[in-house]
């Protein structure tokens, strides 16, 4: 009887330069090369049966993402991990590996919100009273008809950013997926042409994905297991 097991993994370093196919890819080469079970999809182009969160962008790294993978027969999840532990690319590691119930959710349709840390060095920073007394942030997305203007206040769950000598950093609380869904460079254009920060010149903003998140009854649950963690109260070190 085949098994579901779900993946916690790391996507830093040379990796985060590698694209969703690719990264696809790549799971189904270490899947492949590690002599695991796989079960395939039906039809004339058969893949591995892999199913992943949300989707990272080129460029951004993550620390704890996610995957589900189904194999023909059930084993312990133990012995999962140390299969694929030898033959993971550089960038990419595996942090945990547990059993998922046969018809659990989608990661997709259940993670619902992300955590992500920014730094950047800044001439100014934003003019908190201000931006906290919008009640729209209104930003501009591309979509099927063509520019639009969508506020993205709902999907800010909470800025945690502190001055720390020249350089402001510190976490973004957002939700992720759907319509409410909100870009971490979306919160910080809004900054920018909203709340007057002004970066240094030629000043990139590094954004790294720390977490993602299941939201239920008002409480923030790993993807893992019903583990609660509250906004601030985890270390994610």
């Amino acid at each position: 009887m085949s098994a579901w097991f779900r993946i916690e993994y790391s996507k830093e370093g040379p990796a985060v330069f590698i694209s969703h196919l690719d990264l696809t890819r790549a799971w189904e080469r270490i899947v492949r090369r590690a002599g695991l079970p796989a079960a395939l999809s039906q039809g004339y182009h058969p893949h591995y049966r892999l199913s992943f969160g949300s989707v990272l962008p080129v460029g951004m790294g993550g620390k704890r993402e996610y995957l589900d993978l189904e194999l023909k027969r059930d084993m312990p999840a133990e012995e999962v991990g140390a299969a694929l532990l030898p033959f993971l690319p550089a960038g990419i590691g595996v942090r945990q590996v547990k059993k998922r119930a046969e018809k659990a959710p989608s990661l997709m349709a259940q993670i619902d919100t992300a955590l992500y840390w920014m730094e950047a060095e800044v001439e100014k920073e934003p003019d908190w009273e201000a931006i906290w007394g919008e009640s729209s942030w209104a930003v501009k997305r591309t979509g099927k008809k063509g520019e639009e203007e969508t506020d993205i206040r709902p999907g800010v769950l909470r800025l945690d950013l502190q001055k720390e000598g020249p350089r402001l950093c510190g976490y973004l609380w957002l939700k992720t997926g759907g319509s409410s869904g909100v870009r971490p460079y979306e919160v910080i254009k809004f900054l920018q042409e909203h709340g007057g920060m002004v970066l240094k010149e030629e000043e990139e903003v590094f954004v790294h994905r720390e977490a993602l998140f299941i939201t239920r009854e008002g409480y923030l649950l790993s993807p893992m297991a019903d583990e609660v963690l509250w906004p601030g109260g985890k270390n994610f070190g």
